[in-house]
């Protein structure tokens, strides 16, 4: 019998408890109707004792604390706030009490040379207090401690979730903005909530009505990939909670529906998501501030500059992570922004991606749409209304995400080829899929489907991806290379392979390629791009034997690897050095040679073993004759 999920978790006092001590009551109605000289809940006009911060009582601004000469304050907004000494005027101080603007005349009087009290505040004695009751909370950063709108976790585990005005504890329980359990959750503009009621699993549910409006698009995958799109939806309504958040590219000719699915994501999602085009990496995490929110960047074109692209795509990367952006400041004292949020991204053409970024999303692809297709009615208000639901049924998942996301995170390496970062993006699509479709936590039925939709071998995702030291290898022998002497170009590759040829007795492409059994030969073309070669003890020296020495550092070489990800600078190992290091153990180590006559220590490999193992070695008689 499988376990049905538990939709409203139980929340006991004292785990209402744990998020934050008792609000400060700030009588708000009383503050309103102070004038000059009344008194405020019996107390006179500076006749205060202050509380274990140095505060004046019922103060509706929150000292949070200081960073450096900077003394942040959560103001009677909700907003947090900064002083600091060359801003600290009494509009700043006014602005920090907005709309509570009387309380400032009551907390620090200011009194005329006859004693009468005016209608203004003592800015000297407000700053002191002010500046001490900061000091007094201790250290803080605004980037560790801010939680803006969106999905949070909170220290025992529970969701969070941060819609503007309200910060609701498993989805229901609203505790008000306001400081709690060491984080500030700041006034925001309002974002969509959660339904009131459980929405129901199966058909005619809100997740497979989501999941028939998906398919009605032309996937080049359409089961698959109409899935995973839901799965995206999912996991970005709940981005900053997940320990990882899966990024997803959708591409496909001009007119196949990318811009009605953009348009769906927005109704369906609200002011959740963060839609954005043509933009660049800093417009969108500035637009972010501290919010955990879904980003969604349509017509992210390839182009030929790609500079504003790649920036975008390593915004994502680091998104997925939840990691930190450093950005100098014209100021010099610069900033570091935590992104916790799933992106999105369309466009007709995908720029050009590293492995490591195309094997960390899921590339879904839309064919044309054939002629006299139907396109989907979309009712905004209706899409709306399914969002709340949709998120209403993963707050109800929430008490046992983590073990339907290792179920599928599990089987996905163990059954289906995936390694850990892979496992984590599509089983954290999968598992979203799922539960806003299933009530009942995933069979193996259910986890061979999805393993058999997600086999690595048959994932578009993964056709280009190779270690980084194939790679390396690869850019190094199959770039064409002008030292060489004669009109044509030749590469490292070509002069391994006639080397190779010349080695076998007998089999020479042409009589031309007889002197390439010349070691010597051999050694003056290898040593103009710098790399040598080196003979064990005892060993013929051919092609079968032969140790090919690659320096730590020679010009040549890094004019070979100019413009690319593994260059070096000037008198600097190369960024080689480490990347063909990462190659089997067994293949490779340090040692020492000579390079056109100078000892030059670098990365010794058994040249034959080596090709073999990167997968460049012809086939039986490839290229023979």
């Amino acid at each position: 019998m499988t376990e049905k999920v538990a939709f409203m978790p139980e929340r006991t006092e004292a785990a209402k408890r744990a998020m934050g001590a008792p609000r400060r009551p700030h009588l708000k109605a009383e503050i309103a109707d102070l004038t000059p000289g009344k008194a405020l809940a019996g107390v006179k006009p500076g006749d205060w004792d202050p509380d274990q911060w140095g505060m004046p009582p019922n103060a509706p601004v929150t000292p949070l604390g200081f960073d450096g000469s900077i003394y942040y304050f959560l103001d009677a907004k909700g907003c947090v706030t900064e002083l600091t000494p060359s801003k600290c005027g009494k509009s700043y101080i006014q602005d920090l009490f907005s709309p509570a603007y009387q309380y400032p005349r009551w907390a620090w009087p200011q009194r005329s040379k006859e004693g009468n009290y005016q209608d203004n505040f003592d800015q000297q004695k407000a700053l002191a207090h002010l500046f001490a009751a900061a000091a007094n909370k201790g250290s803080w950063s605004a980037i560790e401690k801010v939680r803006g709108r969106g999905a949070w976790v909170s220290d025992d585990g529970r969701l969070i979730l941060h819609t503007g005005r309200e910060v609701l504890l498993d989805g229901f329980e609203d505790l008000g903005c306001g400081e709690m359990d060491g984080y500030v959750y700041p006034s925001r503009p309002p974002v969509m909530k959660p339904a009131e009621n459980a929405q129901p699993a199966g058909t005619d549910g809100v997740g497979d009505l989501l999941l028939s409006l998906f398919q009605s698009w032309y996937w080049a995958r359409p089961t698959l990939d109409s899935h995973l799109i839901l799965g995206w939806v999912g996991a970005a309504m709940l981005g900053g909670a997940l320990p990882w958040r899966p990024v997803v590219f959708v591409t496909g000719d001009a007119a196949v529906g990318k811009s009605s699915l953009q348009s769906v994501l927005k109704f369906v999602m609200g002011d959740l998501l963060l839609q954005a085009e043509d933009t660049t990496a800093a417009g969108i995490y500035q637009a972010m501030k501290q919010d955990s929110l879904p980003v969604a960047i349509d017509e992210a074109e390839a182009e030929a500059d790609t500079r504003k692209a790649q920036a975008l795509i390593k915004l994502a990367r680091i998104a997925a992570s939840g990691g930190s952006l450093h950005r100098g400041g014209a100021d010099g004292t610069g900033s570091r922004v935590i992104v916790r949020s799933c992106f999105m991204f369309s466009s007709i053409n995908a720029p050009s991606l590293l492995p490591q970024d195309r094997s960390r999303m899921a590339m879904l692809d839309l064919r044309p749409v054939p002629k006299g297709a139907e396109e989907p009615q979309l009712d905004a208000a209706e899409l709306r209304e399914m969002g709340t639901q949709l998120l209403r049924r993963l707050v109800d998942w929430w008490p046992r995400l983590n073990d339907v996301l290792h179920q599928f995170r599990s089987y996905l390496k163990s059954e289906a080829g995936h390694n850990g970062r892979s496992a984590d993006i599509f089983g954290t699509l999968a598992a979203f899929a799922h539960m806003a479709i299933h009530d009942d936590a995933p069979d193996q039925k259910t986890l061979k489907w999805w393993g058999e939709m997600l086999d690595a071998k048959r994932l578009v995702e993964f056709e280009s991806v190779t270690p980084n030291w194939k790679n390396c290898w690869r850019h190094m022998v199959s770039v064409p290379v002008d030292a060489y002497r004669g009109s044509a170009k030749r590469s490292v590759q070509e002069v391994f392979e006639a080397w190779r040829l010349a080695t076998k007795q007998g089999r020479y492409a042409q009589d031309d390629d007889r002197e390439w059994a010349d070691i010597a030969r051999v050694r003056r073309e290898l040593v103009r791009v710098g790399l040598g070669v080196v003979f064990p003890k005892g060993k013929p020296e051919d092609f079968n034997s032969a140790q090919l020495l690659i320096p730590n550092s020679h010009p040549a070489l890094a004019t070979l690897f100019q413009n690319s990800i593994w260059q070096g600078q000037p008198g600097a190992h190369g960024v080689w050095v480490t990347a063909l290091r990462q190659s089997p153990n067994t293949l490779w180590k340090s040692g020492t040679g000579r390079i056109g006559g100078a000892v030059t220590r670098g990365t010794l490999i058994s040249l034959k073993d080596f090709i073999e193992a990167a997968g460049d070695v012809p086939g039986e008689d490839e290229g023979e004759e």
